[in-house]
């Protein structure tokens, strides 16, 4: 049922780690890995100052409660759910190279090309 799970994940721990999936069944939901360790995430690889750190800690509980609000408007449709997600990142990788330098959005851009690239990946070996 939560198949197009499986992909997002990956995506969300390449770039931010907000779902962590283990092996999902059909009533299983995502574990959430909370904003403080997705933020060190970001800190580690991206050299965050203290302000980056805060304004990125609000970007992201942002980020949950639409996932949140995506998987309850879209529960049962997962192309819907799939497609509300990825824009919600999308939206969300925005709003944080608001936040940071050029230096820094090169990396994060690296990353998200990371994240794209094995998104594909996963959806060539599921079809």
């Amino acid at each position: 049922m939560f198949k197009f799970f499986k992909p997002i994940a990956a995506v969300l721990l390449l770039v931010m780690s907000i779902f962590v999936t283990e092996s999902l069944k059909a009533q299983e939901r995502p574990k959430i890995v909370p904003v403080g360790k997705q933020i060190r995430i970001l800190q580690d690889k991206l050299k965050l100052t203290a302000v980056q750190v805060t304004k990125i800690r609000y970007i992201l509980e942002d980020q949950r409660e639409e996932f949140g609000i995506a998987a309850n408007e879209n529960r049962g449709n997962n192309q819907a759910m799939d497609d509300a997600i990825m824009e919600i990142i999308r939206n969300t990788d925005v709003k944080i190279k608001e936040v940071l330098t050029e230096k820094q959005i090169e990396i994060f851009d690296g990353m998200i090309e990371q994240r794209e690239a094995q998104l594909a990946g996963q959806k060539d070996t599921e079809q």
